[in-house]
């Protein structure tokens, strides 16, 4: 049986966690041709690729998954330093550190992938949003 908080932990995680990197692995198989996501499913299943991008589209293929995985990704790490009795400024401040870190390792070459500043700052923006609902919420 479901205890209303155990259940609203799973509905936290659902939404902020798992359905943010749902939607962006979707647009990635759908969208995003030059991606080793898309390589890799393509490999397997035939999936249509659409090609017409509007304008929406073209700043959910250019930043939207970037905001997607902060947002997941600050939500999930809170919720597991909140079991281990940190604050959510600690998960901020890791999250954000990352996506610069990893936006940076793009830049001088490191890793593949072009560097864009637009990145961090749809980053952070998923981070802030991500911190304001968990702050208001009080899901956890």
């Amino acid at each position: 049986m479901i205890h209303k908080k155990q259940g609203k932990r799973i509905i936290y995680i659902f939404l902020n966690v798992f359905f943010p990197l749902f939607i962006g692995f979707q647009f990635y198989i759908y969208f995003k041709p030059d991606t080793y996501v898309y390589d890799f499913v393509h490999k397997f299943l035939f999936l249509p690729t659409y090609d017409t991008l509007n304008f929406f589209v073209k700043c959910f293929y250019n930043w939207g998954c970037d905001f997607l995985w902060a947002y997941s990704f600050n939500s999930l790490l809170f919720l597991v330093l909140y079991q281990l009795k940190r604050n959510l400024l600690i998960s901020i401040l890791l999250t954000g550190t990352i996506g610069v870190a990893l936006e940076t390792f793009q830049f001088i070459g490191v890793l593949s992938g072009t560097f864009d500043f637009i990145d961090i700052i749809s980053e952070v923006l998923a981070i802030i949003i991500s911190g304001l609902i968990i702050k208001n919420l009080k899901v956890i």
